[in-house]
């Protein structure tokens, strides 16, 4: 496209311009015009102009009052006072309360060894593996493998296992529930505190605990055999 012819217009404006300066020069003074330009522009900026763009506050003095609000917490929260402990430090003193209400196996076999019973551990040497008496002490307490007393029943706790036995070439399936599973883990808890409530409402438990204990593990060990032997 060719331009259009300017020069008519621009003889225009440029006349206008020149009979207005004749007219009131003071007002198109073009270095008056130019000192204001300049004056504007290197004149001081003030501080909120200067910064007006910029972060007030700086990373490290951000996190200088962040320490220091908390410094000033902990000085003033009370230590004894129960309501600043965490809660995980509550869980854990309740799991230990209920840790110490458990009872403990070291005294259970000094019970044992107080009624005359017989604790057998086992320890690997090089030999091979070999019993001794266990006498006293916590050493070997983890290594127990019998206890028996002078009728040489063998005290254990109870357990069930997924026995299968052969007749005729077929296998027998008891269909014991499984530890390893969650309902047949609640099942065998729950079969463990119907045998405990029965045992402990006896009164031949209340009289004379161990006999009745050793008439128990003896039915149960006549019964697996029995089984067994089928």
């Amino acid at each position: 496209m060719v331009a259009k012819n300017k020069r008519l217009r621009v003889k225009a404006t440029s006349r206008n311009k020149q009979q207005q300066q004749q007219n009131d020069p003071s007002q198109y003074d073009i270095s008056q015009h130019i000192e204001n330009e300049l004056s504007a522009f290197l004149k001081p900026q003030s501080e909120n102009e200067k910064f007006l763009y910029q972060h007030k506050d700086t990373k490290k003095t951000k996190a200088e009052s962040k320490s220091s609000s908390f410094k000033d917490k902990i000085l003033k929260s009370n230590i004894n006072d129960a309501t600043n402990i965490s809660k995980s430090a509550l869980r854990r003193r309740k799991r230990k309360l209920k840790d110490d209400l458990k009872p403990k196996m070291n005294d259970l076999l000094d019970s044992l060894e107080n009624e005359g019973f017989q604790i057998e551990s086992t320890d690997a040497s090089s030999d091979g593996v070999r019993e001794h008496k266990h006498v006293g002490g916590n050493s070997d307490r983890s290594k127990i493998t019998k206890i028996t007393d002078n009728t040489n029943f063998a005290v254990a706790a109870p357990s069930f296992t997924h026995s299968k036995t052969s007749q005729q070439g077929a296998f027998k399936n008891t269909n014991e529930p499984s530890i390893r599973t969650q309902k047949g883990a609640k099942l065998l808890q729950q079969k463990e505190n119907d045998h405990f409530k029965q045992v402990l409402g006896t009164k031949q438990f209340q009289t004379n605990t161990f006999a009745s204990l050793r008439e128990v593990i003896a039915m149960k060990n006549l019964q697996e055999q029995q089984s067994m032997k089928k």
